[in-house]
């Protein structure tokens, strides 16, 4: 049995999540130099990587819309509704590589809502920064195989710098 962290906050949960996902990316990183084997193409070599990322994109947008109830700022609901389109998009450029219709979870949307709750705006927008930075370097190797994911990285970057915007209004 796994030893349990007393007296945890909402915090380190939002925060061990973070590195856990930065400790994801690292270790893919480390995965992007293999080169495709000759006997396959990089979207059969890339399909479950192309699925993960298109789940990723569903449950953002879903989070991004849900979060947008919930903040009270007009104008910050209005960009965290657009970054909901934004993820959608994205979504949608990976069905077009998977041809696999997905629905979005709402796993992602519970525990970001939590931490909303539990820590505000600041911690809330901070991880959600890191985050979006995370995706952007993590779908970075498959800008060479497919150069419809630049436009997702480059969303990506912006969606962080504007959350960190956001956090100094």
């Amino acid at each position: 049995m796994g030893r349990r962290r007393k007296n945890s906050s909402g915090r380190d949960l939002l925060l061990g999540a973070a590195l856990t996902a930065g400790a994801y990316a690292a270790y893919k990183v480390s995965q992007w130099n293999r080169p495709v084997p000759e006997d396959t193409t990089a979207l059969e070599f890339y399909h479950e990587e192309l699925l993960k990322a298109q789940q990723a994109e569903l449950d953002s947008a879903l989070m991004y819309n849900v979060l947008a109830d919930l903040v009270t700022d007009p104008d910050t609901a209005e960009k965290l509704r657009g970054f909901a389109k934004d993820e959608a998009d994205h979504a949608t450029i990976y069905y077009h590589l998977t041809r696999t219709e997905l629905t979005a979870r709402d796993t992602r949307s519970t525990a970001i809502c939590t931490g909303y709750r539990l820590l505000g705006r600041a911690g809330t927008f901070g991880t959600l920064a890191t985050a979006e930075y995370t995706a952007a370097k993590a779908c970075e190797h498959l800008c060479r195989h497919f150069p419809e994911i630049e436009m997702i990285r480059d969303d990506e970057i912006r969606h962080g710098d504007e959350l960190l915007a956001m956090l100094k209004q």
